[in-house]
């Protein structure tokens, strides 16, 4: 920090010895979120430390002085700030607060409580008016400064002799004081006392702004949609709101309840017969409204994309998802994103690939990177975020299979390389079931 020099200090000078700094600038400096004061540029040493009201005022060789909004209260808070000085030092506010001098009530103006060299100050710059503040009197000292010579010494009294006689004037009829020498009462200084301030806000001002933290989030469900038509289910799969492991490796059951006979097929709103698809739901926060969203494999990804893999509109949507060939992104459209009452932005992805035939090996897992970029305006400010989703292709055997982790703690979202299978349930009638891919379980029933 500034050196400070113990020397000119004003709690071990008098008022009269003090050196004069001649004020060049005056500055208020409030303490941050984390109670520490900044002060960012060097201002040479250290040379007064005072209380004005509830402020601290720190002055300085080069003529700044420093104002602390409510320093003199935090320092004697139970866990008083800091300041951090340009040169990297950093000092406890209750230390500075032990530099003080004596402290006293004020003359005049609108301070309560003072020390010594700011009523010193206070005089010598004139001030009387009741809206004074501790700005005023500094910056007035730029036209008051003090004399360089040392004040001359005051009068002592002198002791009168008890057989001393006092003349009289010539008939006057009073005594002559002329010959007197002048008498000084003498000084008593009363033991420093503090008495409780009113801490005084931060006045914020007008129009202040606000932005949120820019946050992208992202879960993986099931689709919405049955892999089989008809499904004879008014309900979704379990695992199209339940993104925990276990529905996502959930067997959905199909019960057929046309005793006539019915014909189940594969269903085209799904995937096709060699694909799979799944729902990726996005969660933007921070933002006020958004410019754009992109989707790309990321130039770190470990692995490369699985075959066939694409986004496109979730069924029933349209104009949500269109890929740009120049760049190899998939472009996301910002309607697409609707306002949810815990005051995110969300939108739903569909997730289409290639499966793995069943004449070919199971797929070696080697985590892929999609970088998902975002540019929006969050309050009067237009930012840009972005956040790393990890996935991964594999044919899962278990629940636990689907509990992928990265080293730094990040999910994994599998892509089950074979699907999922279902357990069809046939009725009494001739049935036509074409179950689709997976390893399905089917009963034809009576």
């Amino acid at each position: 920090m500034a050196k400070v020099q113990h020397d000119p200090i004003v709690n071990a000078v008098p008022t009269a010895e003090k050196e004069h700094i001649q004020v060049h600038k005056v500055q208020r400096v409030a303490p941050g979120t984390d109670g520490m004061v900044k002060l960012q540029e060097a201002h040479g040493a250290l040379k007064t430390v005072d209380i004005a009201d509830v402020d601290l005022v720190l002055g300085f060789a080069d003529g700044t002085f420093i104002i602390i909004p409510n320093g003199a209260l935090d320092a004697i808070a139970g866990t008083p700030g800091k300041v951090a000085f340009a040169d990297g030092d950093v000092v406890d506010m209750g230390d500075l607060f032990k530099l003080v001098g004596h402290v006293e009530a004020a003359d005049a103006g609108s301070l309560r409580i003072i020390s010594e060299n700011i009523n010193t100050k206070l005089a010598a710059a004139g001030e009387s008016d009741e809206e004074s503040d501790v700005t005023s009197i500094l910056l007035s000292l730029s036209q008051h400064s003090a004399s360089t010579a040392p004040p001359a010494p005051l009068p002592k009294a002198s002791s009168l002799s008890a057989a001393s006689p006092i003349a009289k004037g010539a008939g006057s009829g009073r005594f002559d004081t002329e010959s007197l020498d002048s008498i000084v009462p003498p000084r008593i200084d009363q033991p420093t006392q503090y008495r409780v301030g009113v801490k005084v806000p931060e006045i914020l001002p007008p129009g202040e702004i606000t932005i949120g933290v820019p946050d992208i989030q992202a879960q993986l469900f099931v689709s919405k949609e049955f892999k089989v038509d008809p499904s004879f289910r008014m309900d979704l799969p379990e695992g199209a709101t339940d993104s925990r492991s276990e529905a996502q490796a959930n067997r959905e059951q199909i019960n057929v309840t046309n005793a006539a006979g019915s014909t189940i097929d594969l269903n085209t709103d799904f995937a096709g017969a060699t694909q799979w698809s799944k729902t990726l739901h996005l969660e933007i926060a921070g933002y006020d409204s958004l410019n754009s969203i992109s989707l790309g494999l990321s130039s770190l990804s470990n692995g490369p994309l699985p075959p066939g893999f694409n986004l496109t509109n979730i069924s029933g949507a349209s104009g949500t998802v269109t890929f740009d060939n120049a760049t190899g992104t998939w472009m996301i459209n910002p309607s697409a994103f609707t306002l949810q009452p815990s005051g995110v932005l969300a939108a739903d992805i569909n997730v289409l690939y290639n499966l793995t035939a069943d004449n070919f090996p199971d797929p070696t897992s080697k985590v892929f990177q999609i970088l998902v970029k975002v540019d929006g305006v969050s309050g009067q400010f237009n930012f840009q975020s972005q956040n790393t989703l990890f996935f991964d292709y594999i044919d899962p055997a278990t629940d636990a299979d689907y509990l992928g982790v990265t080293s730094n703690g990040q999910p994994v979202f599998i892509l089950p390389a074979r699907g999922v299978g279902y357990d069809i349930f046939g009725n009494v009638g001739s049935d036509n079931i074409k179950a689709g891919a997976g390893r399905d379980y089917v009963n034809g029933g009576g």
